[in-house]
Parts: structure tokens; sequence; C-alpha cells
């Protein structure tokens, strides 16, 4: 457990933001507006993403009750030749909020610990590099445990901020960087170091696939992406560690 007494406030926002671009100042800095953010008076706030899977403070309505969850759009599938996958079950627009990624926020030294315990009970491993923390999906993650790797991926992960809650904790979602059609298979890059000493075949299939998962050096970069016509809405793709060390073993490397 961590002892945490800072948290992170984020700005209301006038009447005029439009969650869809950067114009929206909580969403040009990866945070999440309060849950009594009143900005688009037609719609409501539409930069609560997280809140709506139930991460953070949840907005209730007038009469006290909590808002309904999201509903996912997103399901499981066999990919035929790669295990379990994740896939759209609804198109979705470049730019577009897809699944924010859950599981136990650890530390390195936890983390370390619990690479060791699920070795000895030869389970495979998911964890994403949050920043200050790790995010664990082994037991308690969510669908998005199920993105598979893509050397052209039709996703990025986004580090963002939620209001209220601790300063030094990160949150990760999944952020569309092309359009996506119901039944397309959601990918990111994995992005991961590698050495040749243990190297992963990829199987995604892609025109540029590099034939290996993972990289040998960090890249980051920053792209634009159309959204709602012309408008612009900048995505920073950050480097996302995945460890995939129990797949590793059960590949022989």
């Amino acid at each position: 457990m961590y002892a945490i007494k800072m948290v992170m406030k984020a700005d209301k926002c006038d009447q005029d933001c439009e969650y869809s671009d950067d114009s929206c100042p909580n969403v040009c800095e990866r945070k999440e507006c309060p849950e009594t953010c009143s900005s688009n008076k037609k719609y409501g706030c539409q930069n609560q993403k997280f809140r709506g899977y139930g991460i953070g403070k949840i907005k209730k309505s007038k009469d006290g009750k909590e808002a309904e969850p999201t509903k996912p759009i997103v399901e499981i599938r066999e990919t035929g030749g790669k295990g379990k996958g994740l896939y759209a079950t609804k198109c979705m627009e470049a730019g577009s909020f897809v699944i924010p990624f859950t599981g136990e926020y650890v530390s390195e030294a936890e983390k370390v610990k619990r690479f060791e315990l699920y070795e000895a009970k030869m389970v495979d491993t998911y964890v994403l590099d949050s920043g200050c923390h790790f995010i664990d999906a082994t037991v308690s993650g969510n669908q998005a445990q199920y993105i598979n790797h893509s050397c052209d991926p039709n996703l990025i992960a986004e580090k963002w901020k939620l209001h209220a809650m601790p300063k030094n904790v990160n949150f990760i979602a999944f952020i569309a960087i092309k359009n996506i059609n119901e039944g397309d298979e959601l990918t990111f890059n994995y992005r991961f170091s590698r050495d040749d000493s243990c190297n992963i075949e990829c199987k995604c299939g892609s025109w540029n696939c590099s034939g290996l998962v993972g990289k040998k050096e960090n890249v980051r970069t920053d792209r634009e992406v159309k959204k709602n016509g012309s408008k612009k809405r900048k995505i920073m793709e950050v480097d996302v560690e995945v460890d995939l060390k129990k797949t590793v073993k059960k590949r022989r490397c």
C-alpha cells in the first residue's frame, strides 16, 4: 500500500469545450474532467471515459444514483493462430477512447516477486509500466489484457491523470489511431525491449511486420489523427513496457 497525500485536480471546462479534440484543456494535458464538469450543454461532458468504466470518482445523477456503467464496445474471440484476441463490436473513429487498461497497481519490487510466483505456477503475465507503478492485469485485469501485438496497430496506449485521484498514479487508456470497423481485431505495438538472445516470433501478418515482437531501442512518437471531419486530436504515444516474461519462457527461448 502507498501513503498518498496529494491528489490531482482538473479544471472545469467552459461551455463551448468539446472532447473531440485538444481544444479541451484537460484533454490536451491528458486529464479526465471532474465529475461536476458541465461543458458541452447538448451532450454533457464527454471527457469522463474512465469514470464510465467505474474508475475514479463516479458521477451521480440528480436523484443521487450512480450513472449506468459504460457498455464495452469490444469482445474476446479466438484469433486462429495467436490464441485469444480483442475485437471491435462497433465502428470507431480515429481518436476514439476504446478501453482502459485495468489491474493491480504494484511497485517494481512487488512486480519482481509476482513474476517469480507466476513463473512457479506456469502463469502467463501481462504487465504495463504506467510510470510510477506497474499495472498487473494477470489476475484482476479487464478485457484489455487480450489486445495482441501488431507492427501496424490500430491502437496506442496513453497515460492519463484522473481528477481527485493520487497525483503519482497514471491510468492507461487505449486510443484508436485509425478508423476501426466492426469486427476488426484491436492491436497495439507492445514496444517492450528485447535482445537477440530471446526473440519472440511476430505473427501479426501486417505489411510492415518486422518478424519479431519488441524493439531494441525506445522511440517516442507524436501523431495527429483526424476525428469528426476536420478536427484534429494530437495523440501522444508513450513507452509502455509489456512484460511477457512467462510467455517468453514457454517459447523456450
